[in-house]
C-alpha cells in the first residue's frame, strides 16, 4: 500500500536547538574561527597530516556526540508515526533524524553521515567512536588498519562532488511532491540543486 509522499528538506537551521552550530551563521564556526573551513576542505585534508589532526580533534569535541534530538526532529518523526510517507532528505550529517526514531530507509543523508568512518584507498568503514577512541588513545592521525589508508567520517567535505548515486536516490517521477524545507534558509545554507526530475508523489509508509 503506499501513500501520499511527503518529502522534508533539512538543513543546519534544524539542528542548532540541538547546541550543534552552523558553519556560516553569527554564531557559526567559521565566525569563531575562520580558519576551521580548512578542517573540513578535502584537498587541504588529504594533503595535510596536520590539518587531519587538528580536524580529528574538532571532531572529538563536536557537541553532535552529546546531542538529543529536539522538537523538529521529533515532530517529523510523529508525522511519520501517522502512517504518512514520510522521506527527509538532509544536508545535515549528525544522525539526529534517526536519533529521534526515524528509520535509516526514510532518511536520504545528502553529505553523508559523522558517525561512520571510511578509508579513502579501500573503502573499508568503522565506526567514528572507534576512530576517536584510537585518538584518544595516543594516535592524533589514525590510519586505516587494514590498508594504511588515511581515515576520515563519511561525510562530503568542501570540495567532494555528492554520491550521483545518494543524490538521485529521490527523484524518479516527473510529477512534484510535497516538500517543506523548515530551515536551511535561516543559516544561509546552499539547498541542493540541479536535481534531474521531481521526487515520486507516493511511496511505502
Amino acid at each position: 500500500m503506499t501513500n501520499q509522499l511527503v518529502a522534508i528538506l533539512s538543513g543546519a537551521g534544524v539542528s542548532t536547538d540541538s547546541g550543534i552550530p552552523d558553519y556560516r551563521g553569527p554564531a557559526g564556526l567559521w565566525q569563531r574561527d575562520p580558519d576551521a573551513q580548512k578542517l573540513v576542505t578535502y584537498d587541504y585534508y588529504m594533503a595535510d597530516p596536520d590539518i587531519r589532526r587538528r580536524s580529528w580533534l574538532m571532531r572529538g569535541e563536536h557537541p553532535a556526540w552529546r546531542a538529543q534530538s529536539n522538537p523538529a526532529h521529533q515532530a517529523v518523526t510523529a508525522l511519520a508515526a501517522t502512517g504518512t510517507a514520510v522521506r527527509v532528505i538532509t544536508q545535515n550529517v549528525d544522525g539526529l533524524h534517526q536519533l529521534a526514531g526515524l528509520p535509516d530507509r526514510k532518511v536520504l543523508e545528502l553529505h553523508g553521515n559523522a558517525r561512520t568512518v571510511l578509508c579513502t584507498s579501500c573503502d573499508d568503514r568503522t565506526t567514528t567512536e572507534q576512530a576517536l577512541d584510537r585518538v584518544s588513545a595516543g594516535e592524533p592521525d589514525p590510519a586505516c588498519l587494514r590498508c594504511g589508508g588515511i581515515l576520515k567520517t563519511a561525510t562530503v567535505m568542501f570540495g567532494q562532488a555528492l554520491d550521483p548515486e545518494c543524490s538521485a536516490t529521490p527523484w524518479r517521477s516527473p510529477r512534484p511532491a510535497p516538500c517543506s524545507s523548515p530551515s536551511a534558509p535561516a543559516c544561509r545554507s546552499n539547498p541542493p540543486h540541479r536535481w534531474p526530475v521531481s521526487p515520486p508523489t507516493t511511496a511505502p509508509a
